[in-house]
């Protein structure tokens, strides 16, 4: 089966999970005290791979929830999902970190590691087959951004046969927090280096699709886009039924692994059958998770979930559709490199979540590397890095690989508009 083991991180990992965790329930037939009241036989076929189960045929998530700041953890522990989760896989810091990185690497971040890696062998240790972990955490803040760098390089180091998959949130421009360039770019490096599958979101781009101002409903668009991404890992399916397999469909040089997600279509709240989705707006930029910085894009893979009444037929006949229509976009040196999965196991409205390689992914590395650069040369605001020891070469050699990335990326398209000629 291969279970899964999630790490969210920080307010807004946190929040972003519980909200996968009231998602998944629903489509397993789990009430909020954790047993089954579903009616279809597929909702426990593998349902061990994101829930363990005890003997008093109770299911309790696969999740460790940590934070700096001890309040948001109090409010998610006293709702529906925190009665579910074991109160020790609640971990949490008194001071919070202030948007400061190091703070969450290096300082207090690193003193709370010990414990939560303890918590997360115990959930290791539970599994039959660990098949990897899922990190859901904002890379602009202390505890998403440096201590969730830690853990990964930390559980990379532990655990170098698994799989580790990131589920990135992006600041907007509008975030508040001055120094989200260097976190930001501090936090790519380790996401490079320590990370199989980072797929890559954005707050300010979801609270525009969502058409309504409030991170109540960013939060659950994003959670509804994981857990979309995750219905062939969670439910049978032919293609791309386990992290790996996804993961080596996506992936053609381990270097680059950025990924971009959303839905073709989003209904508001209170409607409860969205639109029929067509080829033509699966790749559509309007529909992403992620801001839109100007680069052309050129795909390097794609992968499309379908739910609903989607046949298997349909479903191909869609995502083939859709590549011919932008043919020009695909790179022509990998073939089959456009999968559409369609998972029919228990009744939703018809929809679709997409998964996209694409090389304008560069953009948005370009866009927080030259504001981290912009501020780096006056050394603006380093001395509160430093000061919890951090060295200030890591700001260097950080921006230095993800300049690196760029690169490898846009060689990419050079090279096929090389053999294009």
């Amino acid at each position: 089966m291969g279970e899964i083991i999630t790490v969210q991180l920080g307010q807004c990992g946190n929040q972003i999970g519980t909200r996968f965790w009231e998602n998944i329930c629903q489509q397993h037939g789990l009430e909020s005290s954790g047993f089954y009241c579903g009616g279809y036989e597929t909702q426990l076929e593998k349902i061990g791979v994101y829930f363990h189960e005890l003997r008093s045929a109770r299911y309790i998530p696969r999740s460790v929830l940590v934070d700096l700041e001890p309040e948001p953890l109090d409010t998610i522990q006293r709702g529906s999902i925190g009665k579910m989760i074991s109160p020790t896989n609640f971990l949490r810091g008194q001071n919070g970190g202030g948007g400061n990185w190091a703070r969450g690497f290096h300082s207090d971040g690193e003193e709370l590691s010990p414990t939560i890696l303890n918590v997360i062998r115990r959930e290791a240790e539970r599994a039959d087959s660990l098949q990897g972990f899922h990190l859901v955490h904002g890379v602009s803040s202390c505890t998403g951004g440096g201590l969730g760098s830690l853990l990964l390089s930390r559980l990379y180091d532990e655990y170098p046969h698994r799989q580790h998959t990131s589920f990135s949130v992006f600041p907007s421009d509008v975030s508040g927090l001055v120094v989200s360039p260097y976190n930001v770019v501090l936090s790519m490096r380790y996401l490079l280096e320590h990370c199989d599958a980072t797929v890559c979101m954005d707050n300010g781009t979801a609270t525009t699709i969502t058409e309504l101002q409030t991170y109540v409903d960013t939060n659950r668009l994003l959670a509804s886009t994981i857990a979309g991404l995750t219905l062939s890992f969670r439910f049978p399916s032919q293609i791309n039924s386990d992290l790996r397999k996804l993961v080596g469909n996506m992936v053609p040089f381990y270097r680059l692994h950025f990924f971009q997600t959303g839905f073709a279509s989003v209904a508001p709240r209170n409607v409860q059958q969205p639109s029929p989705y067509n080829s033509e707006t699966i790749l559509q930029r309007e529909n992403r998770l992620l801001r839109n910085y100007g680069v052309e894009d050129k795909f390097l893979s794609m992968a499309a979930i379908f739910q609903g009444d989607v046949s298997a037929a349909e479903a191909e006949d869609m995502v083939q559709e859709a590549k011919n229509q932008h043919s020009d976009r695909f790179v022509e040196w990998i073939p089959d490199n456009a999968q559409a999965v369609s998972c029919q196991s228990i009744p939703a409205p018809r929809s679709v979540t997409f998964l996209t390689h694409s090389v304008s992914i560069r953009g948005m590395m370009r866009h927080f590397l030259d504001r981290h650069n912009t501020l780096y040369r006056r050394r603006a605001f380093t001395m509160w890095y430093c000061s919890e020891g951090m060295d200030e070469m890591e700001f260097e050699e950080s921006a230095e690989c993800l300049e690196d990335l760029i690169v490898e990326y846009t060689d990419v398209v050079d090279t096929a508009s090389l053999e294009a000629v």
